[in-house]
């Protein structure tokens, strides 16, 4: 009995969600369904691996501040984050958070031979430069980025409101960044790999690549041409930039921005 109430609560949440936020064509009893505005890095990596494995699935688009105020997304969600994928077509819908989550479950259970590895210890490397991206990558390049492209301080204040500007601190972001991206070209210049784990793109690509956009969103080569010598990083980049669905969901939402 349990089970089964909380079957009929999940579903009820996302028909809830799913009408409040006006997802146009969207149902919630069926296919697949993505919470998260375009606009979230996060969201576009779970939109560019959908693409890379041929995922079909339809999009809520609204902004973490607005589902973080909708309680039935919170009972999907309880961390009010973004994005959130949910495969309604299971008998109980089965809720993914977690951005590297959701890429890495889509190319071990959709994408074949297209995104995972396959081989246990090759699935671990990909995690392992999936942990990378978010975990070292990503903090020190906001802090770049938001100087940079916005003339903005990092952390941003409430509501993320631009804060002041500070030249030392965002000087000293930048060299953080140069030696974050610096192991990511060493480990793609050892033995003139195409990709992270070899000739193929795997998951192992996603948060880095995602991540990859930004900085070179900001230069040809980086902020001031300070990432110039890293050319395995973007001769690596150019490769996902050969990519169309890369450049559709991951590339041309940045310059929206």
């Amino acid at each position: 009995m349990r089970c089964r109430r909380s079957i009929q609560s999940i579903a009820g949440a996302l028909r809830d969600v799913v009408e409040r936020a006006g997802g146009s064509g969207v149902s919630a009893s069926q296919g697949n369904i993505l919470f998260g505005a375009s606009s979230s890095s996060r969201v576009n990596k779970v939109q560019w691996a959908a693409a890379e494995v041929g995922v079909s699935y339809r999009q809520v688009e609204i902004s973490t501040s607005e589902l973080k105020l909708n309680d039935n997304y919170l009972r999907i969600n309880s961390k009010g984050t973004v994005p959130t994928w949910v495969e309604c077509d299971s008998p109980v819908p089965f809720v993914l958070n977690e951005s590297n989550t959701i890429v890495a479950h889509l190319a071990m259970t959709q994408g074949g031979s297209r995104l995972d590895p396959r081989d246990p210890r090759l699935r671990m490397l990909a995690w392992q430069w999936q942990e990378y991206g978010e975990t070292t990558l990503q903090p020190a390049l906001s802090p770049v980025w938001w100087g940079y492209k916005f003339g903005s301080g990092y952390p941003l204040g409430q509501g993320s409101a631009l804060v002041p500007l500070e030249p030392a601190k965002l000087a000293a972001s930048v060299q953080k960044a140069i030696r974050a991206w610096a192991a990511v070209d060493a480990h793609l210049a050892a033995d003139g790999r195409p990709f992270m784990l070899g000739d193929d793109l795997t998951f192992g690509d996603i948060t880095c690549g995602v991540h990859a956009n930004r900085l070179f969103q900001m230069g040809a080569e980086g902020p001031d041409g300070r990432f110039e010598h890293l050319r395995a990083l973007r001769a690596w980049y150019d490769r996902l930039l050969a990519r169309p669905a890369y450049v559709k969901l991951v590339v041309a939402p940045t310059l929206k921005v």
